[in-house]
């Protein structure tokens, strides 16, 4: 059984550790255009703060799901959600910066002072993915360590 109790605390630890990943990358550079003198960055903060919002609420409910049993039938469906809203907002940053008829493809080239910008991604998106990995694998590990248990607990119970 102690076994069993030190798999749960590590899928718990990346559980925490790939959110908090998630979290930081939010603050971190997702975008980063060369600008006549500098480099100019944006994170996803300063793109698409409502998106932003959704993914700290989507992982919010995953952490809430990885802990209350209520949520266990809609934990898998949960990740998939908040696996998927870890990339959204970074992939909606870096298309709206190549999207020339976009507000923020303008504000990038107001900002750079250049017509035709290099916009490349940032670090925040390295460190998305591995957040969704690690994530991605602390839930499966919690499934995957849960169904024996819960399997043999319906069994004693019958």
């Amino acid at each position: 059984m102690s076994a069993h109790g030190e798999k749960d605390k590590l899928a718990i630890a990346l559980l925490f550790v790939g959110v908090g990943l998630a979290v930081l990358a939010t603050f971190l550079p997702v975008i980063q255009v060369t600008g006549r003198s500098e480099l100019l960055t944006m994170t996803t903060w300063d793109v698409l703060p409502w998106f932003t919002k959704l993914k700290f609420v989507a992982l919010a409910l995953l952490l809430a799901a990885a802990f209350l049993p209520q949520l266990h039938k809609w934990r898998m469906l949960i990740a998939v959600v908040a696996v998927v809203m870890v990339f959204l907002p970074a992939i909606s940053s870096f298309i709206s910066a190549l999207y020339a008829w976009g507000t923020v493809r303008a504000d990038i080239v107001r900002l750079s002072g250049q017509r035709s910008p290099f916009v490349h991604p940032g670090i925040a998106n390295l460190v998305l993915v591995a957040a969704a990995l690690m994530v991605s694998y602390a839930v499966w590990r919690i499934e995957s360590l849960g169904q024996p248990a819960e399997r043999n607990s319906e069994m004693v119970e019958a």
